[in-house]
């Protein structure tokens, strides 16, 4: 299983140029979250590498909530 990255690691290997993408709902404005069994109570945004990571979570999540 893939683990979060901590914040130092995020600083120390990405620079303000590295492109990520996130889940946004047009109307709302919302965030996607997912909650994450590390952190309970909280509700952590995911970043996504890729826009293909992005798109197929995207899928996923419509197939599950109508």
């Amino acid at each position: 299983m893939t683990e979060p990255l901590s914040l130092d690691a995020i600083q120390s290997e990405f620079s303000e140029a590295t492109e990520a993408w996130v889940l946004q709902d047009e109307k709302s404005g919302r965030y996607l979250i997912i909650p994450h069994p590390k952190y309970p109570k909280r509700k952590p945004i995911h970043f996504f590498f890729t826009k293909e990571a992005a798109q197929d979570v995207l899928v996923e999540t419509l197939d599950v909530n109508d």
